[in-house]
């Protein structure tokens, strides 16, 4: 095992603060050019940015990030020379996994391994074999594909489109996805809305039945922009709405953070329009549980 002027505490520690900010930055401008939101939930493609970051840029960039490169650090292997895309998967999953495992504690154990030990090598460190060092002279990388730059930055590339690609399948508009459950329907003879909205000291329920055209296009329409993610989880069901067509019944649910429109479940993306367009109409509502 080689490790030489290893990076201490303070360095490693700014240099994970700005990757952090860094990103942070890059994914909330991604996040509003594409979805017109911040500080939403991150879509797979937004995701991916971390793994790529953490795993290629280092990999074809002689062991630095941008942070690392800051404050004059970067990765090393204690084994050979340069520390090649099988090193940065083992390091940021081995990172990931221990953190997981261990409830988070394992990033304070990291922490203290790098304050505390000669070699300031932490718990991920061991796991790939890496080391963070202050000697900046280049190391070339192993000869192999894998290691090789050009191919390395084609796959990152190629796995973000790809990424991409597959996101924009999983998301639509809410007019998009209500259109699309009416369109064979025919014309809309009522609505039925529940709201199931319970108080905090009892349980309550209430319905009411519309049948004026101007509310389904309100309904139907007011939302429309709103932008919505396919999701497998439950959506809750503060709203129960039933759409009786002339040849189809269909059921939207809405909850605080989510829509069900027929069998597919969604996960809103910035305000819950629906849901507020819901609590804004004046109703004659009628109460059917106490």
């Amino acid at each position: 095992m080689y490790v030489y002027q290893p990076a201490g505490f303070l360095k490693r520690g700014t240099a994970a603060f700005i990757d952090a900010a860094l990103l942070f930055t890059l994914t909330q401008l991604v996040s509003y050019l594409l979805y017109g939101h911040i500080l939403i939930p991150l879509s797979d493609f937004i995701n991916m940015f971390f793994p790529l970051y953490f795993i290629f840029i280092p990999a074809v960039w002689n062991g630095f990030t941008l942070g690392k490169r800051a404050v004059r650090i970067r990765i090393s292997s204690v084994y050979r020379d340069g520390a090649g895309i099988g090193s940065m998967l083992l390091r940021y999953f081995g990172a990931v996994l221990f953190a997981f495992i261990t409830l988070g504690i394992g990033i304070i154990v990291s922490a203290f391994m790098a304050a505390l030990r000669e070699d300031k090598r932490t718990v991920h460190d061991f796991i790939s074999g890496t080391y963070v060092t202050s000697d900046l002279s280049k190391e070339p990388a192993g000869k192999t594909p894998f290691n090789n730059r050009k191919v390395l930055t084609a796959a990152g590339v190629l796995i973000l489109i790809l990424t991409f690609t597959l996101d924009r399948f999983q998301h639509t508009t809410y007019e998009a996805a209500v259109t699309d459950i009416l369109r064979e329907g025919g014309a809309i003879d009522s609505i039925t809305i529940k709201d199931r909205r319970h108080d905090v000291k009892e349980f309550t329920e209430r319905e009411v039945l519309i049948e004026d055209e101007t509310v389904f296009e309100s309904i139907q329409t007011e939302p429309g922009e709103t932008k919505l993610r396919k999701t497998g989880d439950s959506v809750g069901t503060d709203y129960y709405i039933h759409i009786k067509q002339e040849r189809n019944d269909h059921f939207l649910v809405i909850g605080e953070n989510g829509i069900t429109i027929g069998d597919s479940d969604y996960e809103i993306l910035g305000e819950n329009t629906p849901r507020r367009l819901l609590e804004n109409l004046e109703l004659d509502w009628e109460v059917t549980v106490r």
